[in-house]
């Protein structure tokens, strides 16, 4: 049980991080393409 809760945390701190990183580069492309366009 304490096992499934690590992977389950685990899990759910990998979905967090890339999904952040994804935004991240999301808003360093479009900022520059907003701002010049």
């Amino acid at each position: 049980r304490v096992v499934l809760l690590l992977v389950a945390a685990l899990r759910a701190g990998v979905t967090c991080a890339a999904r952040r990183s994804a935004l991240l580069m999301a808003g360093g492309f479009l900022v520059p393409a907003w701002r010049a366009g």
